[in-house]
């Protein structure tokens, strides 16, 4: 994720002089006014050592966030591949997502190491290997979320087809794309499109201002924007079809639901849940790209307020790699009984009435042979 060059020294800045100063802004602060107050007042000696508080409070922050990203994450894909129950094609999907958040935890590490010693960012492919790690997870993430709004689309507007639609074979082959796009606009790219630095004098390790604007443009914030744009237009679409399908149902209210409105009931079901997830990634992660079209598109990358507010946005951005599974535990009972069982937790009576949008899908479905027949379809 986005984890700016504001992160990686302990450079004084006073927001009152911020143009032509430097500012540099750790993963979880800023060392602006905040940041010379810690700095100056917060600092001592230990052993002849000099100590800065300020540095240690944001490196042990940052080491409590890889901590809670990779268990919440890890605890998800080691559900997955647990449970017999949970291998779906949606839940594969849920599974790589959790990969690309639990890949922003390993690297929070490379990101604590280049905020206490700065001084490896003076070498440029260290500061782009730093950005690309970032546009790579992000990248993978906004992708298996648009693999989960197709999945979800084909699940309730096809609902009756949706077996022979998405197949096994064609999730593997979504997944490799999901991950060779990230991989080569983010990780090759960056390498080959960035701006260089002068031989002698300052050497800025600034996202907006390493990375070309026609990366930034076309790559980061359009890739962005594209994608947002067509997840948006298939889920106004699925719940349009939603609506109704209600309103068939409360028309014919007296009859016995049958199978294709219980298997449209559940697909749209997990369709709100995974709804919640990407209505989260646009909250955490909108601030960031809206400050950065700013930036790019109105010719402001140097702006020294638009990049102190582009890092707090960063900040907000890295968080949502920890909300997804606490979304899971609580919406999809299938994982939630999982995570108990992982932990070693007993399962309640209590836990079976709680408010979970899917439960237990051998139970939401009919006997039949034909849903027999989805369900191994469905199986990953």
């Amino acid at each position: 994720m986005e984890i700016d060059s504001s992160f990686s020294n302990g450079s004084n800045f006073n927001f009152s002089t911020a143009i032509g100063a430097n500012m540099n802004v750790s993963l979880l602060g800023a060392s602006g006014e905040f940041g010379n107050n810690l700095t100056s007042e917060g600092s001592g000696v230990v052993d002849g050592t000099p100590v800065n508080l300020y540095k240690i409070i944001t490196a042990a922050a940052q080491g409590i966030l890889m901590i809670l990203i990779c268990f919440g994450n890890g605890m998800v894909i080691g559900a997955f591949y647990r449970s017999e129950k949970l291998k779906t094609i949606t839940n594969y999907y849920i599974m790589h997502l959790a990969c690309a958040d639990f890949a922003v935890g390993l690297f929070l590490p490379f990101q604590m190491t280049c905020f206490l010693h700065p001084e490896i960012l003076e070498n440029i492919f260290v500061c782009l290997f730093r950005y690309a790690t970032m546009v790579v997870t992000q990248s993978a993430s906004i992708l298996c979320l648009l693999a989960i709004t197709i999945d979800r689309y084909s699940a309730v507007i096809y609902h009756m087809r949706y077996y022979s639609v998405m197949s096994r074979r064609r999730s593997i082959f979504t997944i490799f794309i999901v991950w060779l796009t990230p991989l080569v606009c983010g990780l090759m790219l960056p390498f080959l499109w960035y701006n260089g630095w002068p031989a002698e004098g300052e050497k800025d390790c600034d996202f907006g201002k390493t990375l070309t604007l026609g990366y930034n443009r076309y790559v980061t914030v359009g890739a962005f924007l594209t994608v947002t744009l067509v997840i948006i237009g298939l889920y106004s679409r699925i719940f349009h079809v939603a609506r109704r399908h209600n309103a068939q149902i409360n028309d014919t209210a007296t009859l016995q639901p049958n199978h294709s409105s219980r298997t449209f009931s559940r697909n749209f079901r997990i369709a709100k849940t995974a709804a919640i997830v990407i209505g989260l990634y646009l909250i955490f992660w909108s601030p960031f790209f809206i400050i950065l079209a700013i930036q790019v598109y109105g010719g402001l990358v140097n702006s020294q307020l638009l990049i102190e507010l582009r890092v707090y946005a960063s900040v907000l951005a890295v968080l949502n790699s920890a909300v997804n599974p606490v979304v899971y535990a609580y919406r999809m009972c299938d994982f939630k009984r999982e995570f108990r069982r992982m932990l070693g937790l007993k399962y309640t009576t209590d836990d079976s009435n709680d408010n979970c949008s899917v439960g237990n899908e051998s139970n939401q479905t009919t006997g039949t042979a034909a849903t027999a027949a989805a369900n191994v379809a469905e199986t990953f």
